[in-house]
């Protein structure tokens, strides 16, 4: 299962991705990527053990479209 936490920096958004495998959090990326949520890179902060940590950038109107594709 995997948790995702929204950080506002001004118009840019970060958003975490917190998981119990390092597959769960990448699939969870491509879940955003594939609904145009970003077209950047995926950060880890941790990779090496669980909780696996990463965050990608991106703004609210491009999440706000990407939850709304998705559903």
């Amino acid at each position: 299962m995997t948790k995702t936490i929204v950080q506002k920096e001004g118009t840019n958004w970060a958003i975490g991705i917190v998981g119990d495998t390092k597959r769960e959090v990448e699939r969870r990326y491509f879940y955003f990527w594939n609904n145009k949520a970003t077209d950047g890179e995926l950060f880890w902060l941790k990779d090496e053990a669980a909780p696996f940590v990463a965050y990608f950038w991106t703004d609210k109107n491009r999440l706000k479209e990407s939850l709304k594709n998705a559903s």
